[in-house]
């Protein structure tokens, strides 16, 4: 490689590192998760709206037509071990897992984290690679 390009490439690759780094934290804060989350199964969508707050609300919609709407609570809870993480509890909950598809639930605990590249996850049912997208 010229010398030319090294200085110009040192500079990318630590911008590329610093993103991936960033993107991939486990930990998400309480300013971070309020917003607009969607997950998608072959049973249907749920759409998830997460309030400032600590507030939800929740829209579970089936393929057959069926709508279920719920509203409650959040929280986040961040473990003490390592590695960190983030777990988000709700009170109540409709569940979109493969199995559950819209069941109501008087509580759930799932993992909240940020993905690459910008965004955040909450997974409702990582078997089938069902979670809640902002």
């Amino acid at each position: 490689m010229p010398q030319s390009a090294m200085p110009q490439t040192r500079p990318a690759l630590a911008l590329l590192a610093l993103l991936l780094l960033t993107g991939c934290s486990a930990v998400v804060t309480d300013a971070e998760a309020p917003g607009a989350y969607k997950a998608q199964a072959d049973w249907g969508i749920s759409t998830l709206i997460l309030s400032p707050d600590h507030t939800f609300d929740q829209t579970v919609r089936l393929n057959t037509g069926q709508t279920k709407h719920i509203t409650g609570g959040w929280k986040l809870q961040r473990s003490s071990g390592e590695p960190v993480h983030t777990t988000i509890n709700f009170n109540p909950y409709l569940n979109v897992t493969h199995d559950q598809q819209g069941a109501y639930a008087l509580a759930a605990a799932f993992s909240i984290y940020h993905v690459p590249f910008g965004g955040i996850n909450i997974a409702a049912d990582p078997e089938y690679g069902i979670a809640h997208r902002k």
